[in-house]
């Protein structure tokens, strides 16, 4: 009876393909397949930015606390409409409104390539994010809705792949795009991705209809955006080169201000109206809670992190975008091989075991990590990535698995947004502070490092000495010249030093911030301890 009120093109495919009909065995894991698609270009789009920062800061004359906003508002974008995408979806349908998000995704990919100058790429990928927050979330309802539970978990681990994917050919695949061709390559490629997910949830999804049509939360929506925006640009501004008062200055501190106040009005709408836009009621389900406070913790140091490894290779080692791309490409096959087999291993093992395990194990390759030096070898740096891969696939599927293990199916589509939109939260936060981070941290080892240097010292000059007999013996340059290139050369090296302890400083911040996020897996009811 379902399938006559199909669309003709759908109706056709399943008289092709008997497994397409929603009844089929088979049908869950083409709508699977379909949605990770969809996630692949969205997190793809999250990764292969970082790679072009140094790029695209080369091609605007910008500086790095303005290019961040190219990551920073994908993101942003990407919070907002996630916290509405499960009224959208209960409103209007989740076929639907997945296949116009796409449709807004790969417009907006489509703008970004073509952008004239930075303001106009950070609006683009406004649009752009508006179009992933749909996705994802919209996504993850139309696969778990069609999945039983026991199965679940599963299903999980096959789509952390997509996103594992995305996170290890993000970096190769735009290190290449950016050498081989140019860097509006790399939102380009999501144009053909698009159409062929559009034509498979075009054909694949069944219909599916109103299930709730209540009023929408406007206060609700502008409260959450006023918050996030203010939260984002008050962070942005304290070491903006603009501002020379730094976070002491009035700007700031309003944008604080504002953030904080629009913060409580939000809490205080979601929590006494009767329809709100975010179900915060749900965070009284104790696993819901402690599962969200990891992920929102895991979601912060990873895409912290992912920003500043590039910058590490790119600006400290003078790696090649590809050759960046090329080493962190481990991260990603690790993930996705272990986070196929997280699903497998839950049914066997306590998630909240695995969850342990893996944030212990990340953790100290942050530790590790935090050790980089000019001289680190890529074998070393591809090792640690390797780890860092395993521990990223064997925690994504379990902590979703123990996460929503214990919510009701009526309350699972707000679940599966909301814990989408706390991990989306957390990435934001980790991109706009690591670079706070990494900019204060670097204005602290330039005196650190400058009260040291002494450039009277027998030592600096015998260095400064054997720079100078080079430059003559080897390339023939007269005595100012070899001179010249010597401080320069000295210059040049101090500066990556400190570049890249600043950089080894946040990442062991971010370790330090990963292992305290163990404790709230100690407050699990004895239904998050149990096998799946």
């Amino acid at each position: 009876m379902l399938e006559k009120q199909e669309g003709l093109l759908r109706r056709r495919a399943i008289h092709l393909i008997p497994a397409l009909a929603a009844h089929h065995r088979a049908y869950p894991w083409f709508v699977l397949i379909t949605v990770m698609l969809s996630t692949f270009m969205v997190v793809l789009d999250g990764t292969i930015v970082n790679v072009a920062i140094p790029t695209i800061m080369a091609a605007f004359g910008q500086t790095i606390n303005q290019v961040v906003w190219v990551s920073t508002a994908y993101l942003i974008a990407l919070s907002v409409l996630l916290a509405i995408s499960a009224w959208l979806s209960e409103h209007f349908g989740s076929k639907k409104v997945y296949l116009v998000g796409l449709i807004i995704f790969i417009f907006g990919s489509y703008l970004c390539a073509i952008a004239w100058n930075l303001d106009a790429l950070i609006f683009f990928r406004v649009i752009q994010g508006i179009g992933g927050g749909i996705l994802t979330p919209v996504g993850m309802i139309l696969f778990t809705n069609e999945f039983k539970k026991e199965n679940r978990t599963v299903a999980l681990g096959f789509y952390s792949i997509a996103i594992a994917a995305a996170i290890s050919l993000g970096p190769s695949v735009g290190g290449y795009l950016i050498e081989a061709i140019n860097w509006k390559w790399i939102f380009l490629i999501n144009l053909p991705f698009g159409a062929l997910t559009l034509l498979m949830g075009w054909v694949i999804f069944k219909r599916t209809f109103r299930k709730i049509i209540h009023a929408f939360d406007v206060w609700g929506l502008l409260t959450l955006i006023i918050f996030l925006v203010a939260l984002f640009v008050g962070i942005s501004s304290g070491n903006a080169p603009w501002n020379a008062e730094g976070w002491s200055s009035t700007f700031t501190l309003m944008c604080f201000l504002i953030s904080g106040v629009c913060f409580l009005f939000f809490l205080r709408i979601e929590l006494t109206i009767p329809y709100p836009i975010i179900d915060l009621r749900i965070f009284k389900d104790r696993n819901f809670l402690m599962g969200n406070i990891v992920l929102f913790v895991f979601s912060f140091t990873i895409f912290g992190s992912s920003f500043l490894l590039p910058l590490y290779m790119q600006n400290g080692l003078s790696y090649s975008q590809l050759q960046t791309g090329l080493v962190l490409l481990p991260i990603g096959l690790a993930q996705g091989l272990f986070g196929g087999l997280s699903g497998w291993l839950s049914r066997k093992v306590s998630p909240m075991y695995l969850v342990l395990g893996s944030i212990i194990l990340l953790a100290l390759t942050y530790q590790v990590n935090a050790r980089f030096t000019l001289y680190t070898s890529e074998s070393t740096m591809i090792h640690l990535f390797i780890v860092r891969g395993i521990a990223m696939g064997m925690l994504f599927a379990p902590l979703v698995a123990l996460t929503l293990s214990t919510i009701p199916e009526s309350k699972l589509s707000q679940a599966t947004g909301l814990f989408t939109v706390q991990r989306q939260i957390g990435a934001a936060l980790g991109v706009a502070l690591f670079e706070t981070t990494l900019t204060f941290r670097q204005v602290y080892q330039t005196s650190s490092i400058g009260a040291v240097i002494d450039s009277s010292s027998p030592y600096f000059e015998h260095i400064q000495e054997l720079l100078e007999a080079t430059g003559i013996q080897q390339y023939g340059k007269n005595i100012l010249e070899a001179a010249l290139q010597a401080q320069q050369i000295i210059l040049s090296t101090v500066q990556k030093q400190i570049f890249i302890q600043a950089i080894d400083d946040s990442l062991l911040i971010a370790g330090v911030i990963t292992f305290f996020s163990c404790i709230p897996l100690f407050f699990l009811t004895k239904k998050g301890f149990q096998k799946l």
